[in-house]
């Protein structure tokens, strides 16, 4: 990190992209509630009604906690190459999702062992921030937003 400036409007602080400086200055503000602006990717963390969840990105990007309109974001504008996301409690329970451009959105959740590993897939792009956000805030009706099955029975 180089020098930070700072005035009454807030502070200025160049980082390195590429290791963990993100995730770092999330974890440093998000309790504080002070916002953070990624320019490089021309995105807004403001932690205010956060909840917190382990997030990684597909290109490596790593977030300790999530809002909606984060994750509206997240979804609306996902990397080129690596269009999906995984929301973790713990090791084995997560809810994830592949959202290409022009392809269905493929989710899957873990409620602790393989044996509770499911999938669904949908064409309605809108229903895929809903259901994950219904898992991150434990309000149940995300198990009933999709059709889902026994992962092992996907393919």
């Amino acid at each position: 990190m180089w020098p930070i400036d700072a005035d009454a409007r807030g502070a200025l602080v160049c980082t390195r992209a590429g290791c963990n400086n993100t995730y770092a200055m999330l974890n440093l503000t998000k309790d504080r509630g002070l916002a953070v602006v990624d320019v490089q990717v021309r995105r807004l963390y403001d932690p205010r009604s956060h909840v917190d969840v382990q997030v990684s990105l597909g290109d490596g990007t790593n977030l300790p906690y999530l809002t909606a309109p984060l994750l509206e974001d997240l979804i609306a504008r996902p990397h080129r190459q690596y269009p999906w996301l995984v929301v973790a409690r713990g090791d084995h329970w997560f809810i994830q999702a592949h959202f290409a451009p022009d392809a269905d959105c493929v989710l899957e959740y873990r409620d602790g062992g393989p044996e509770r590993h499911f999938g669904a897939s949908t064409s309605d792009r809108a229903v895929v921030p809903t259901v994950i956000w219904q898992w991150v805030i434990e309000d149940p009706a995300w198990r009933v937003a999709l059709c889902w099955q026994r992962a092992d029975h996907l393919s």
